[in-house]
């Protein structure tokens, strides 16, 4: 398809479907090359490349995600979306409800947060933090809370 005609909300289910299959492919050329990726304690700035790095070290540490969209509403260039997601870590599933804000720009993702329920994600950032993580995260470049990996 060509980036030019995709709109934020089709950008925006692409990504979540992107991490559901998991299918890190599908984030090529999904991003800007000055794209801001946020999520609670974590952020990712850069390229599609620098953010697939970032899915594919979540990936890797074992963390699978069912997201469930709801209300969504788009306008120009910018779609926001409430979602319930199933968080798998460990074998343990995390349900955290939120909210989604995508900003689009010639048919790419510029910038992507998303603000989750505090309650919800207490035990689920436990859980990831036990998997370590948010350090796959800072290895991939992104920023995050976590301390730097201890040397090698």
């Amino acid at each position: 398809m060509d980036t030019t005609t995709r709109t934020p909300a089709e950008l925006l289910r692409i990504f979540y479907r992107a991490m559901d299959e998991p299918n890190p492919a599908l984030l090529e050329e999904l991003f800007t090359d000055d794209a801001e990726a946020r999520f609670p304690g974590i952020e990712v700035t850069g390229t599609a490349a620098t953010i697939k790095g970032a899915l594919e070290g979540m990936l890797s540490a074992g963390l699978r995600t069912q997201h469930e969209i709801g209300h969504l509403l788009e306008q120009g260039e910018v779609a926001i979306c409430e979602m319930r997601t199933i968080n798998t870590i460990n074998q343990e599933a995390f349900h955290v409800r939120g909210a989604t804000v995508c900003e689009a720009r010639g048919g790419r993702i510029c910038r992507f947060v998303t603000y989750l329920d505090a309650t919800e994600m207490q035990a689920f950032v436990s859980a990831l933090n036990a998997a370590n993580v948010s350090m796959l995260f800072k290895r991939s470049g992104a920023k995050g809370d976590a301390p730097p990996a201890p040397p090698r």
